[in-house]
C-alpha cells in the first residue's frame, strides 16, 4: 500500500470517528429518564451507615436497578446513572446489603470486619432477598420523598 493511500485511509477513519462522536452520546441515548427520589431507612429504629439499598423493579421488563447508600442518619438518595440522580418511575422491592471495599488497608480490615459482622446481625435475612423483602417503594415524578422505610 502506498504512503498516499495509507494517509488517505487514516484521514477517512479519523473523519468517521469524528462523525460518530457527534450528536447524542451513545452511552446516554439508551438510558431511561429518572426522577429524584430520597428517603430514610431504619432497622429496629436505628440507621446503619453505609448500608446498600438495591431497588429491584417489580416490572419484569425493566432491567435497570437503581441503588443507594445510607448515610449516618439513615437518609439515602436513589442513584441510577450518577450519584443522586434518582430512579426510573415505577414500583420497586428494596433489598438491603452491606458494602464491601477492597481498597481498605489491612490494619483497618479487622476493625471494619468486626463492625460489619455486628451490623449484619441487625439486618433481617428476609430484607436481604428480593423474594422475601418486606420493603417496597414507588418512585414517581413530583413525589421525591419516599418517606421512612422501617424494618422491625
Amino acid at each position: 500500500m502506498s504512503m498516499t493511500r495509507f494517509c488517505l485511509l487514516g484521514l477517512v477513519c479519523l473523519f468517521l470517528c469524528t462523525i460518530h462522536g457527534c450528536g447524542a452520546d451513545s452511552s446516554t441515548k439508551d438510558q431511561l429518564p429518572v426522577v429524584a427520589a430520597k428517603g430514610k431507612i431504619l432497622i429496629k429504629g436505628q440507621p446503619i451507615a453505609g448500608l446498600n439499598l438495591l431497588f429491584i423493579p417489580m416490572n419484569p421488563d425493566q432491567k435497570i436497578r437503581p441503588q443507594a447508600q445510607v448515610s449516618a442518619n439513615g437518609s439515602f438518595e436513589v442513584t441510577t446513572y450518577k450519584t443522586g440522580d434518582g430512579g426510573p418511575e415505577g414500583e420497586y422491592k428494596v433489598v438491603l446489603s452491606l458494602p464491601s471495599d477492597p481498597s481498605i488497608s489491612d490494619s483497618k480490615k479487622e476493625e471494619l470486619a468486626a463492625k460489619m459482622q455486628a451490623d449484619a446481625k441487625k439486618i433481617p435475612v428476609a430484607a436481604q432477598q428480593p423474594s422475601t423483602t418486606p420493603l417496597s417503594v414507588k418512585i414517581e415524578k413530583g413525589k421525591p420523598d419516599l418517606g421512612v422505610l422501617e424494618v422491625k
